[in-house]
């Protein structure tokens, strides 16, 4: 449809129970219509929408062309396409493929804008952990040759130290070099195993039963809380109702873990250090198959030194690492995403530098039956 022959009247009549996302404008870009659906994307309500001038929606919304550049584009062919990514109520990103035509009268008359669209948020979040994951399971073959080949290297190195060292004596003058190269070869061998984890060869189908995730969570609170410290206020906040999630239990308090230990690290130097572990239910509507999930969530939260935005795209990646040298391997994310993969769960990353991060693990919600202890 080349031009949009809409009054102010029919638009609520068209668009008021469908699931496209639809808002419309006056030529100054003031609101004069939005539908149900935009406002479930948004976290707004649509009283909430009008109230809001026009340059205030401008300002959440961004696209990889300028404003200037969309409507010149809408003037010159009378309809632009394309993606926009919007900020939620909640601060979260949502995207949505749309359309944003002219909008005109019976006769002609430029009305305003209106823009058709389609929430993406979900398909892109899917495609993101899709291509995460190729990505690791390429790099996890390159991994298999190589730890095999410095398998059989340490081998031969830390049993040739150690047959050195029977043949010596502690007052001999090279039996402390030997030790320390025994010590690092059995270091470096130990790192070797870490790294075999990422061989997809090597990956076995977890242990998994079906388990109350609030339940799970809950009895590893005297876990996180010695692992924070007494300066570092710890809560959690769980949501009312049972969350059965299928799981391998050990698998999870190793995700716990890691991602406790580095929220530790963010809050070193915050002066009133916060962490919070909470839990609750999110749905997901896929548009193209008209299908709803649900999924449990769960939050870890902290009022830290957050993550810049180029280093959100690469903590997943093995060996990236923002700690000094020798306190990380940089493989602590690389393990929470594949563990999160193999559950066939999400994972959501909210933070601003020097305020706080939020990661939200997501794990298909499963039936109440046969929930098994934990």
């Amino acid at each position: 449809m080349k031009y949009a022959y809409f009054n102010q009247l029919s638009l609520k009549s068209l668009f008021h129970d469908v699931d496209t996302l639809v808002i419309a404008t006056d030529k100054r870009l003031n609101i004069i219509y939005v539908n149900p659906a935009y406002c479930t994307a948004t976290g707004y309500t649509c009283e909430e929408i009008y109230q809001h001038p026009a340059h205030f929606w401008l300002a959440q919304v961004r696209s990889d062309q300028s404003f200037p550049i969309i409507f010149k584009s809408i003037h010159r062919h009378q309809i632009w396409q394309g993606q926009l990514t919007g900020q939620r109520k909640d601060t979260s990103l949502w995207h949505q493929s749309t359309s944003i035509k002219k909008l005109l009268d019976s006769q002609g008359h430029h009305l305003g804008y209106i823009s058709i669209g389609q929430d993406i948020s979900s398909r892109l979040l899917f495609e993101k952990n899709t291509n995460r994951l190729g990505r690791l399971e390429a790099l996890g073959h390159l991994l298999a040759g190589l730890t095999h080949e410095f398998n059989n290297l340490f081998g031969t190195i830390n049993g040739l130290t150690e047959l050195n060292l029977a043949l010596s004596q502690p007052q001999d003058p090279l039996y402390k070099n030997l030790q320390q190269t025994l010590c690092a070869g059995t270091r470096a061998a130990r790192l070797l195993e870490h790294l075999d984890i990422l061989n997809p060869d090597n990956q076995k189908t977890p242990n998994t039963k079906i388990k109350n995730l609030n339940q799970l969570v809950y009895k590893t609170q005297a876990i996180v809380q010695d692992m924070l410290g007494e300066e570092i206020h710890f809560s959690m906040n769980l949501h009312q109702h049972s969350l059965p999630v299928s799981l391998d239990a050990h698998g999870f308090i190793q995700v716990l873990v890691n991602l406790v230990r580095n929220a530790k690290d963010a809050l070193a130097s915050q002066n009133l250090p916060k962490f919070i572990i909470s839990t609750q239910i999110k749905t997901f509507n896929f548009i193209e198959t008209h299908q709803s999930k649900n999924y449990a969530v769960i939050s870890f939260y902290d009022n830290g030194s957050g993550i810049c935005p180029e280093i959100q795209t690469r903590i997943f990646d093995p060996f990236f690492t923002t700690k000094d040298i020798g306190k990380g391997t940089g493989l602590g994310m690389s393990l929470v995403n594949q563990f999160v993969t193999l559950h066939q769960g999400l994972i959501e990353i909210d933070s601003r530098p020097n305020k706080y991060t939020d990661i939200r693990l997501l794990f298909p919600l499963q039936r109440q039956d046969n929930v098994a202890n934990t």
